[in-house]
């Protein structure tokens, strides 16, 4: 993974392959409004994490106008050689995570 990212930096993405992203999203995307259950769980997951059910039918023109030269800066911004940390911790338990 982090030899993939390092060939971002250092030599970007293509259209296609953003395009090939941006067709996985939204294939997941509507996947997951196929039965009651799933759009329940999308109005839920839009209600929490933005504060607004309603973000659903905004979502994916968030990823339109994404371009390679911004999936390349973004790798160079957010992936530096002490990046690669995730930790999941309880809600108010941050101190619980990696340092």
């Amino acid at each position: 993974m982090r030899d993939e990212i390092a060939n971002v930096q250092k030599n970007g993405v293509t259209d296609r392959e953003v395009q090939h992203a941006r067709n996985g999203i939204r294939s997941q995307f509507v996947f997951r409004l196929q039965s009651v259950a799933g759009k329940s769980d999308q109005l839920n997951h839009f209600n929490v994490m933005w504060g607004d059910p309603g973000m659903i039918n905004k979502d994916l023109a968030l990823y339109d106008g994404i371009t390679p030269e911004q999936v390349q800066n973004a790798a160079k911004k957010y992936r530096t050689p002490n990046t690669m940390v995730l930790s999941i911790v309880p809600t108010g338990k941050r101190e619980l995570g990696a340092q």
